[in-house]
């Protein structure tokens, strides 16, 4: 009689076991889910704050380049009364959009004005970028017929976003455009670590920073560009919600298995 009785009792274990098994293998699925979706979402979060920053940086170049008096003071001739001790083209744009390098380039693609960090200074943007980007803004420009561009370049192993744009009168009809080809004006922001992490706060993205040499599929979180022929990604610590979903309920699904088989092992004696 004992033995007719312990023969279910041992199919209602192993029905158990297989049971908290499948348990088991369905969380950890859930769990990696919630991640691959917890790190897209953050991808896109990240991507979109990227183009909300061209987008601006765009709209305020376009908004000094596209000016009258800065064709008449930037191009036609270099005042730099007019751009620095008037501050039409100065230190307020570091002080206020941390721009830490802003250069008027000359047809001749001659550096004729430059504020580094909210200073004047005599330097090239391929000195101080560490990079000659001139040859592609150049092609950008023409393909977007002098309207504000922007993209990325490597500066010294950091990644800096610029702004380029035609120096035009805009729609100032009492400035007449010159023959020939134009000055360009162009901003730089270079997105330093502590800018990073400062970006990635914002978006709930702990740990951002700037991986300059992916090798294959990064294993954090990564959200890969293109900078000029390489590829570079932005790299951040997971928000790993599947972890804490494991974290959660594990153990108590451990111990609900536990007590599931005694008491099943209690009923066989």
């Amino acid at each position: 009689m004992r033995g007719l009785i312990r023969q279910p009792m041992m199919m209602m274990v192993l029905l158990i076991l297989l049971a908290f098994a499948g348990a088991f293998i369905s969380l950890i699925f859930i769990a990696s889910d919630l991640n691959r979706q917890s790190d897209r979402q953050q991808s896109l979060l990240l991507d979109k704050a990227l183009q909300t920053r061209q987008a601006v940086m765009q709209f305020h170049l376009s908004d000094n380049a596209e000016w009258g008096e800065a064709y008449q003071n930037l191009h036609r001739t270099l005042n730099r009364s007019w751009a620095w001790d008037n501050q039409n083209l100065g230190a307020s744009l570091f002080d206020t959009f941390a721009y830490e390098g802003v250069f008027v380039i000359s047809p001749q693609d001659e550096t004729r004005y430059s504020v580094i960090r909210g200073q004047p200074e005599e330097r090239t943007l391929s000195l101080w970028l560490g990079a000659d980007p001139l040859p592609r803004i150049k092609t950008q420009l023409q393909a977007s017929a002098g309207k504000a561009i922007s993209d990325y370049v490597l500066a010294k192993g950091q990644l800096t976003l610029y702004s380029a744009a035609w120096i035009t009168p805009g729609g100032d009809r009492s400035v007449t455009a010159l023959p020939g080809p134009p000055s360009l004006m162009i901003f730089t922001d270079r997105l330093t670590p502590q800018k990073l992490l400062k970006l990635g706060h914002e978006y709930g993205i702990q740990n951002l920073h700037l991986d300059t040499s992916p090798a294959g599929q990064p294993a954090s979180p990564a959200l890969l560009l293109s900078v000029g022929d390489k590829r570079v990604a932005l790299v951040w610590r997971s928000a790993n919600p599947g972890g804490a979903l494991l974290t959660g309920l594990l153990p108590l699904l451990v111990l609900i298995m536990l007590l599931s088989l005694f008491t099943a092992l209690m009923l066989m004696r």
